[in-house]
């Protein structure tokens, strides 16, 4: 039985779209007949070595977080990246080394994977270098990174790229086999039946995901503000973590909002889609000109799933289906124009049954993953005749 091995600072129980999505990808290669290990950080209470019902191996080893449990920032990832690198040499045997970024990660499972003469496949969720551009970090970090991620691209056997625009930025970057991998959403979890959170006597919008400067999510807290007064009911829960809270927390006291904001912390899978289906529309958002202008926000699958229309402002792919499919309101980042949804999504609300179903057909991720395992068997074959 052949073995990949599949290395990311994050996984789950750890919820985040990554940690889906990797999941998904191991639970889809063990379904394919392949053995899987998962080489991840430790996670609160989470076994140190564990295998799952599905069949994948995982092993956890201590990182360095911050005081909010998340691992953000490149000593934090550092701490995971060396580490690995002796966790691979030492006890990583494999047929194919499958990584997550950051891009450091990747460097380090190329050289391991070199050194053992075996193919990798890098996981390009997005493109790092451009998003430390867009966040308008100094000039030598953003081209250290884009030096890292170019070796990484020009130097993998394979790249999954998660949308059309990541795909053609890991190509001008060097990529040469590069594999698209829709985003995707698990259908079973987030579906329209199930618990449904309420608040009694109130309405809530949900933002449930990441919360950092990328999205500039406090734009949805300046928008209930324009309408708080004929709507004074409506509640938003922004349910995750990251270091966008504290912009999300001073806007509602300035708004004088803070009964009417709630920040919790990220919950497990079907909790969140708990929230989803009580919510009067999902809040998603990208900032302009923040580099991740190619990202498909998974908080936007995970809505549709359940029934839920967004409200999406910003840039992103997303926006076409939006429109496309009558799934919510795609807007510019503009806080009157997000107020102006709100209203509508609170007065005409539209077709639930209509966006879960779309959702079903055409977003589940235990479809989509299919084209990077064909992808994986593909270089596992090509490693064994070469």
């Amino acid at each position: 039985m052949k073995k990949v091995l599949i290395a990311t600072r994050i996984y789950d129980p750890e919820p985040a779209a990554a940690s889906f999505r990797l999941k998904t990808l191991a639970e889809g290669l063990t379904r394919a007949g392949y053995s899987v290990d998962v080489f991840t950080s430790a996670y609160r209470d989470a076994p140190q070595h564990e295998t799952t019902p599905s069949g994948v191996t995982i092993h956890r080893a201590p990182v360095l977080r911050g005081k909010d449990g998340y691992m953000r920032g490149y000593v934090q990832y550092l701490s995971f990246d060396i580490p690995l690198f002796f966790r691979l040499l030492l006890g990583g045997k494999a047929d194919l080394y499958v990584n997550e970024p950051p891009p450091t990660t990747g460097i380090v499972v190329k050289i391991a994977a070199a050194l053992k003469r075996r193919p990798h496949a890098y996981y390009a969720a997005d493109v790092w270098s451009d998003a430390a551009a867009g966040a308008g970090m100094p000039a030598f970090v953003t081209a250290a990174l884009r030096a890292a991620e170019s070796f990484v691209f020009r130097r993998a056997d394979r790249v999954f790229a998660v949308s059309d625009g990541v795909q053609q930025r890991v190509k001008s970057l060097g990529a040469r086999q590069v594999t698209l991998v829709r985003n995707g959403i698990n259908t079973d979890i987030f579906q329209p039946q199930g618990h449904t959170v309420t608040i009694a006597g109130a309405r809530y919008f949900i933002y449930a995901g990441t919360m950092s400067e990328w999205q500039g999510a406090e734009i949805f807290v300046q928008a209930l503000a324009w309408i708080h007064a004929d709507y004074p009911d409506v509640h938003i829960i922004f349910l995750g973590q990251g270091n966008g809270a504290a912009a999300i927390q001073a806007a509602a006291q300035s708004s004088n909002l803070a009964n009417y904001i709630h920040i919790k912390a990220a919950v497990p899978p079907e909790q969140a889609a708990a929230y989803q289906r009580g919510a009067v529309a999902a809040l998603v958002s990208i900032h302009p000109e923040a580099g991740y202008d190619f990202a498909y926000p998974t908080k936007a699958l995970a809505a549709w799933a359940c029934g839920t229309p967004t409200i999406y402002a910003g840039v992103g792919p997303a926006k076409d289906d939006i429109r496309s499919h009558s799934l919510g309101w795609a807007l510019d980042f503009n806080a009157a124009s997000i107020a102006d949804a709100m209203v509508t999504a609170l007065e005409e609300p539209l077709d639930r049954q209509a966006i879960a179903q779309w959702a079903q057909d055409n977003v589940g991720f235990s479809r989509r993953i299919e084209s990077a395992v064909a992808a994986i068997g593909e270089l596992l074959k090509g490693s064994r005749e070469g």
